[in-house]
């Protein structure tokens, strides 16, 4: 069974291709993944757009799409780099060579290819005329330009916001670490010069004002009890 479906972008080709292979237990082919992928290849100095053979090396390129806990897995080079792709810096580079014209010819020989096995969703623009004409059942999504505007605004809302959080958990982290090796080192010094005590409390600040919390507290106040005892001992 080959299922095709057409339309422009954020009409929601994506999410209906995917509910369907997984009901169906069919394969999910996401041709914006592929070009993402061959985005990677570049960015990593593996392909070149003005290579010679970048046709033979894209068409060759060992690309699998997978359904994995109600997820879907892209491998590259049987490496799993779904996330790696869906990057902010890897969406701002695909378009800048999505429309050369031997890139897309090598990604519809890919398709062509993913189609001709059979057993497929594949979603993407002109999939039902160019990619998959003989395709069993055929779809074209449409939805009104606001909603769509709406949808990649929410989007890119949803992603600012994730990325936001990630660098917030990894600062936290790194504050983390550091108030760690204060309180060991000065606690088994038995002693904190002033300066130390004002790093220490202002990366303690910069964590509780993050989220931070637990056993660092605990640590602050030994801390605090080690510099009023050190301020004694002066």
């Amino acid at each position: 069974m080959i299922i095709s479906i057409d339309g422009f972008s954020a009409t929601g080709k994506s999410t209906i291709a995917f509910l369907l292979a997984e009901r169906l237990k069919l394969k999910y082919l996401n041709s914006g993944s592929i070009y993402r992928c061959i985005a990677l290849k570049i960015m990593n100095k593996e392909f070149n757009v003005n290579d010679s053979d970048i046709y033979e090396k894209i068409v060759n390129m060992n690309i699998d799409f997978k359904i994995e806990n109600n997820n879907q897995r892209v491998y590259l080079d049987n490496i799993d780099v779904t996330d790696d792709i869906r990057k902010e810096e890897v969406s701002v580079f695909t378009p800048t060579f999505a429309n050369n014209p031997v890139i897309k010819s090598a990604i519809r020989e890919i398709q062509k290819k993913i189609v001709n096995e059979g057993n497929v969703v594949i979603e993407g623009r002109d999939i039902g005329t160019r990619i998959a004409p003989n395709a069993e059942y055929k779809f074209y999504l449409y939805c009104s330009l606001d909603e769509r505007a709406r949808r990649v605004y929410n989007e890119r809302i949803k992603k600012e916001r994730e990325m936001r959080e990630a660098n917030s958990k990894g600062t936290m982290l790194l504050l983390r670490v550091k108030l760690i090796e204060y309180h060991e080192k000065y606690m088994k010094r038995g002693s904190i010069p002033t300066y130390a005590y004002d790093n220490f409390n202002e990366m303690y600040d910069a964590y509780h004002a993050l989220g931070g919390n637990g056993m660092v507290t605990k640590m602050k106040n030994e801390i605090e009890l080690l510099h009023l005892q050190s301020k004694e001992g002066s």
